[in-house]
């Protein structure tokens, strides 16, 4: 897991779309001076002379949540007025500094709401950026959305997080934000994507797909081998653009039904990769290859089954 983590965040340090020639829509961009037009809530917000590439005179700001709330809501944010089907691409620099409790970063969020000025009650989607991060070292968080057709504006929150139940502080630096409307030419997968899905022409057999974050997918392919036992095919990814991509899926051998059931007489057998390719966020085409040679290289078309309750699905 650890290597799948690292290698993703090289992976996805080149996943930007075509930016618009237009403004930068994040207010005080590169907190040089300050952090005007920021909305600062429950967090403690001070801007500080440590600019992420050592620009003299130039700086960040520093983000402590007092209580580690670990709540998007905490630190600075600012609410942008957007228009159903607009790219958004985001992002911000963060540091960790390596004083600071394991596992603690700085993150940021995509709040989508249905009203025009991201008023309380009216959210409806939260979207999160990649999460990787070195501590001791600036570390670039971004995201790519496409705004959902009800929507009429975006939150985007600058926050603390670490996931133990601590009280005591937490803290970490933000620099050089970004927000632009873009153009992607594709599909981009959102989260709607969650649910069952399987080959119109062959009902039996499919797959089950669950985005983690706006990153981090996982997905298990229920089918079947050549002598018609039943064979599991699961695999943790990640989402880049329009696909699903997973590196490193496997079988699992040894189990039994429950009670009979034991963890320790089971083994996780490499089975190969995955890839899928979304036209839509109801249509897509799977392929496949993998390491056994009784199963090979293969595609099929697949389509969604039915529709996941609160995740509509937006053509």
């Amino acid at each position: 897991m650890n290597n799948f983590r690292g290698w993703l965040s090289v992976a996805l340090l080149c996943t930007t779309g075509p930016v618009l020639a237009q403004d930068n829509l994040a207010p005080s961009p590169g907190f040089d001076t300050g952090y005007d037009g920021w909305t600062i809530s429950t967090a403690e917000v001070a801007w500080v002379d440590a600019d992420r590439n050592g620009a003299s005179g130039s700086g960040a700001i520093q983000v402590t949540d007092p209580v580690n709330s670990r709540s998007v809501n905490g630190g600075p944010s600012v609410c942008i007025p957007s228009e159903a089907g607009t790219d958004i691409e985001t992002g911000v620099w963060t540091l960790v500094d390596t004083e600071q409790r394991e596992g603690v970063r700085g993150n940021m969020a995509l709040v989508q709401y249905t009203s025009p000025n991201c008023e309380p009650g009216t959210a409806r989607l939260t979207s999160y950026a990649n999460k990787s991060f070195t501590p001791g070292e600036w570390s670039h968080q971004f995201l790519n959305i496409r705004v959902r057709s009800d929507i009429q504006s975006v939150r985007m929150s600058l926050y603390v997080y670490v996931a133990d139940s601590s009280t005591t502080p937490v803290q970490a630096r933000f620099d050089d934000a970004y927000y632009y409307e873009v153009a992607f030419d594709q599909y981009l997968v959102d989260p709607s994507l969650t649910g069952a899905w399987f080959n119109a022409d062959q009902s039996g057999h499919g797959l089950m797909i669950n985005m983690i974050d706006s990153v981090t997918v996982w997905m298990c392919w229920y089918a079947f081998d050549n002598e018609g036992a039943p064979a599991w095919i699961c695999g943790l990814g990640y989402a880049y653009e329009d696909r699903l991509i997973f590196s490193d899926m496997f079988t699992i051998e040894g189990g039994l039904f429950p009670p009979e059931y034991d963890a320790d007489q089971t083994t996780q057998v490499p089975w190969g990769r995955g890839d899928i390719q979304f036209e839509s966020c109801s249509h897509g085409v799977f392929t496949w290859r993998s390491d056994e040679v009784l199963f090979g290289t293969g595609s099929m078309p697949i389509q969604r089954i039915a529709p996941t309750w609160g995740l509509p699905c937006l053509e």
